[in-house]
């Protein structure tokens, strides 16, 4: 077994007075989105309708989409997305 030494990294080494802490001025932090934003999401479950993820900050929602359709194509999908986004943004 041999031994491993890390240089430079010992207790001692470190001075806790060059620590500056770190200050966010309010007005160059970026607000956090209050928009929705929905995407083509595939899902596993041999259901096309819900293959749109929408999300809002940490919200999320999966909505069915196009469900009188029995077969759903990826650009349908992403087409009835984008429409949905809208519609969750307009109100």
């Amino acid at each position: 077994m041999t031994a491993l030494t890390l240089v430079g990294c010992s207790p001692d080494a470190f001075d806790a007075s060059e620590v500056v802490p770190e200050v966010h001025d309010p007005a160059t932090v970026a607000p956090v989105d209050s928009s929705w934003d929905c995407f083509w999401d595939p899902t596993i479950n041999d259901d096309w309708h819900d293959d749109v993820v929408c999300w809002k900050g940490f919200e999320s929602t999966r909505p069915i989409l196009l469900q009188d359709q029995g077969f759903v194509t990826e650009g349908e999908m992403r087409a009835a997305g984008e429409a949905y986004e809208a519609q969750l943004n307009a109100g």
